[in-house]
C-alpha cells in the first residue's frame, strides 16, 4: 500500500472519530435539554432586570375582551403587564390573550408570581399562572439555568445540538469524499473494500467492488488485508459480475468482516 493511500486512510479514520464524537455530544445536548425542561417548573420564565417578554393564555370565563382581564402579582415596582391582543388558538380554536411583561430595571432578584384571571370569582386557569424569576444580569441568568449546556457555553441545548449535528454532517461529508479518493487509489492497485460477508454451508464468502470492468475472472486468488496492508486471509474468486465479485475464503485466522480490503493477486 503506497504512502498516499495510507495517509488518506489515517485521515479518514480521524475524521470518522471526530464525526462520531460530534454526534455523541449532540445527543448529550438533546438529553440535557430534555432534562432541563423536566426540571423547570411549568410556566416559569427566567429573565433579567429591564427585559421584556411575551406571555399568553386562554381567555378566562366571563372575559370577552382585554379590558376584562385582571392581573395579580407583585406588579408596580417589579414588573408591568400590558395586554396586547385577543386571538384564536391554533390547536383548539379557543380565544387566547397575549400580553407583554416588562421587568423594572430596579427590580430586586427573586421569584414573582403573575396571575391573569377573569372579572368573576372563577379560579384562574393553570395556563394563566406564571412565575417570573428575575436575575440581576445575564451572567447570573446563565449561572442559574437548569441546562448544563447553557451554563457551560451560553447556548441553548437544542441550538447547540443543531449546530453539532450540522458539524457532524459536514465532517461526515468530508469523510465520504476521502473514501471516494481511497477507493480510486485502491482500484489502481487492484484493491477494493469488502462491503458484505456471507456465511454459508459452503464457507465464508466476501463481496467486493471489483468485477469484469477490472478484468477479474473466476479462479483468481485474492488476498484479504487490513487497512495497514497486512494480509490476513486468502480467498478464491467464485463469482464475477460487471462491477463486483464474490470470493470464497480459503484460509486465515479469526473472522472476516466488512471494511477489510480485497486485493486481486495477479499470476
Amino acid at each position: 500500500m503506497n504512502e498516499e493511500t495510507q495517509r488518506l486512510i489515517r485521515k479518514r479514520r480521524m475524521i470518522g472519530r471526530i464525526s462520531g464524537a460530534l454526534l455523541a455530544v449532540c445527543l448529550l445536548c438533546i438529553l440535557d435539554g430534555l432534562t432541563a425542561s423536566w426540571r423547570t417548573p411549568f410556566n416559569t420564565i427566567s429573565t433579567v432586570v429591564g427585559q421584556s417578554f411575551s406571555v399568553n393564555g386562554p381567555m378566562p370565563k366571563g372575559a370577552a375582551n382585554l379590558s376584562d382581564l385582571r392581573v395579580h402579582g407583585a406588579s408596580g415596582q417589579t414588573w408591568r403587564f400590558k395586554p396586547e391582543k385577543v386571538y384564536k388558538g391554533f390547536w383548539f380554536g379557543g380565544l387566547m390573550w397575549k400580553g407583554l411583561v416588562t421587568v423594572s430595571p430596579q427590580a430586586p432578584a427573586g421569584a414573582y408570581p403573575l396571575v391573569v384571571r377573569g372579572p368573576g370569582k372563577e379560579p384562574p386557569n393553570p395556563m394563566s399562572r406564571f412565575t417570573i424569576r428575575v436575575h440581576s444580569d445575564t451572567r447570573e441568568l446563565r449561572r442559574h439555568d437548569a441546562s448544563f449546556t447553557m451554563r457551560l457555553s451560553g447556548l441553548r441545548p437544542f441550538m447547540a445540538a443543531w449546530l453539532l449535528f450540522i458539524a457532524a454532517l459536514l465532517t461526515g461529508g468530508g469523510g465520504y469524499l476521502l473514501s471516494r479518493k481511497i477507493t480510486e487509489q485502491y482500484r489502481q492497485d487492484g484493491k477494493a473494500d469488502i462491503f458484505l460477508v456471507e456465511r454459508k454451508p459452503e464457507g465464508v464468502f466476501v463481496n467486493f467492488s471489483l468485477g469484469r470492468d477490472c478484468n477479474v475472472e473466476p479462479g483468481m486468488d485474492v488476498a484479504i488485508q487490513n487497512e495497514d496492508g497486512e494480509t490476513l486471509y486468502r480467498a478464491v474468486v467464485a463469482e464475477v459480475k460487471q462491477f463486483d465479485s464474490k470470493a470464497l475464503v480459503s484460509e486465515g485466522p479469526g473472522k472476516v468482516r466488512p471494511g477489510m480490503i480485497a486485493q486481486i493477486l495477479k499470476p
